[in-house]
């Protein structure tokens, strides 16, 4: 059980630090995988680049990891855990 829960706050601490505010963009013309589309970010229109290899549609926030040359590297942005479910279920393990 505290394997568990140590993994789950390394977890959670990654996510958090993934989406701070100045690390965020939004995806203003969609990036497909293999290709570069469009985001908005820090008040400046930039080409980007999802690294996993997902579908981006516009309006859709997320986080800038990296930059080679004027292509910005992004990310999707993680989905909130609900820590109180998750609490929950752990308690029957």
């Amino acid at each position: 059980m505290l394997k568990l829960k140590t993994g789950l706050r390394r977890f959670v601490k990654t996510c958090m630090d993934a989406t701070q505010i100045d690390n965020q963009a939004t995806v203003v013309e969609a990036i497909e995988p293999g290709r570069t589309g469009r985001v908005q970010f820090q008040a400046t229109s930039w080409l980007a680049r999802c690294l996993s290899g997902e579908s981006l549609q516009p309006g859709q926030v997320v986080y800038v990891v990296g930059r080679y040359n004027i292509t910005l590297s992004v990310e999707p942005t993680p989905v909130p855990i609900d820590l109180a479910a998750l609490s929950m279920f752990c308690v029957w393990l």
